[in-house]
C-alpha cells in the first residue's frame, strides 16, 4: 500500500475534524515531497525518515518537524494496528529538542491603551460609519475583553453561541467541539463582561431581526461594512489572529489571542494559590500545562531570595 491510500483509509476509519484532516494531508505531502513520489509503506525506513527529519529541520523549527513527526505517527501506529507495517518507522526517530522559553504575555498597561484606542471614538459602541481594517471598533473591543476576561482559545471564542452564555447563572459554556479535548465545561462569566456581552447579543439579534439560540455570537461577517468579502457566514479563528496582526502593526507591540490567554492565567495565578482553580478555566486536563502557562512573579522571587539568612564574615 502507498502513503496516500494508507491516509485515505485513516481518514475513512478515524472521525477527525475538517482542519485535521487538512493538516494530515498537508504532512503526507511533505513526506511524498521530500522522496519526489508517493512512497510504498515498505519503503518508509527508520534511515529514510531520519533523513527526512535532517531535511526539515534545515528549514522549519523544532516545533514543526516534531508536529510533522506526531501526525506521521499516528497513521504508521494506525497502520501497525491494520497489519499493513510490521512496526512504525518513527518508533527510533525521536522528537528534535524544543528550547522551552517563557510563556509570552500582554503587559497590563499595554492592554489598557488598546482598550483605550478602540474605545476613544465617542461612543465605544458606535458602528455606523466606521470603515477600515480594524473596524468596528466596538467589536474588537469586545473581542479583547471576552479573551483576557476568560482566558479562552480564539476557536472557543468563534464557537461561542448565543445560548451559550447563560447571564442569570452568570456561566459561559465552552463547548466540546471548540475545545483541544473534545470536553464541554462552563466557567463563570466575569461581572466585568456582562454589559459588552448583553450589547453584543442585543446586536445580534437586531441583525437577524430574530432569536436564533444556535447563531454564532461573535459574528464578524455580521457587522463588517463590506460583508460581500467574506465566504463564510460565520467569524472563524483566522480572522480573529488577522485582526491581532492588524492591531499589532497599528500599536507596534506585539499582542495575540494566544498572549491574552497566557496574560489571564498569569493574572489568575497571581490572585490564589489555588492552581488547580486556574486548570479548571483553562480547561487544561494536566495542572503541568498549567503552570507552563503561568509567570513567575519576580517581585515575589525578590522577596523570596532576599529572605534568606545573611552569611557571616562578609567580604
Amino acid at each position: 500500500m502507498q502513503l496516500e491510500a494508507l491516509l485515505a483509509l485513516y481518514r475513512k476509519h478515524q472521525l477527525l475534524q475538517s482542519a485535521s484532516s487538512t493538516h494530515y494531508g498537508a504532512v503526507v505531502a511533505s513526506l511524498g515531497a521530500f522522496m519526489g513520489f508517493d512512497p510504498e509503506l515498505d519503503q518508509l525506513t527508520t534511515d529514510l525518515l531520519l533523513e527526512y527529519r535532517k531535511a526539515i529541520l534545515q528549514r522549519c523549527s523544532p516545533v514543526t518537524f516534531n508536529n510533522y513527526r506526531r501526525h506521521l505517527s499516528a497513521l504508521f501506529n494506525f497502520a501497525v494496528r491494520k497489519k499493513l507495517m510490521s512496526e512504525n518507522p518513527f518508533k527510533c526517530v525521536k522528537p528534535a529538542p524544543v528550547p522551552r522559553r517563557k510563556p509570552k504575555t500582554v503587559a497590563l498597561d499595554y492592554l489598557q491603551e488598546i482598550i483605550d484606542f478602540l474605545g476613544k471614538s465617542g461612543d465605544k459602541f458606535e458602528c455606523v460609519g466606521e470603515q477600515g481594517p480594524l473596524t468596528p471598533k466596538w467589536f474588537w473591543l469586545i473581542v479583547v475583553k471576552t479573551l483576557y476576561y476568560t482566558g479562552i482559545r480564539r476557536k472557543q471564542l468563534a464557537e461561542l453561541r448565543l445560548d451559550d452564555v447563560d447571564f442569570k447563572g452568570k456561566l459561559i459554556r465552552l463547548r466540546a467541539e471548540s475545545s483541544k479535548t473534545k470536553n464541554e465545561w462552563h466557567i463563570p462569566l466575569n461581572e466585568a463582561l456582562i454589559p459588552d456581552l448583553l450589547y453584543l447579543r442585543e446586536r445580534v439579534i437586531e441583525r437577524l431581526g430574530r432569536v436564533d439560540s444556535e447563531h454564532q455570537l461573535f459574528c464578524y461577517p455580521l457587522f463588517s461594512q463590506r460583508p460581500h468579502r467574506f465566504k463564510r457566514k460565520e467569524m472563524t479563528g483566522e480572522q480573529v489572529t488577522n485582526w491581532f496582526k492588524r492591531i499589532t502593526k497599528v500599536m507596534d507591540k506585539k499582542i495575540s489571542p494566544h498572549r491574552l490567554r497566557h496574560t489571564a492565567a498569569t493574572e489568575m495565578a497571581r490572585k490564589t494559590k489555588n492552581i488547580r482553580l486556574v486548570q479548571e478555566i483553562l480547561g487544561h486536563t494536566d495542572v503541568r500545562t498549567t503552570f507552563i502557562y503561568i509567570e513567575p512573579e519576580m517581585d515575589e522571587m525578590r522577596k523570596l531570595m532576599t529572605s534568606m539568612s545573611d552569611l557571616s564574615n562578609a567580604i
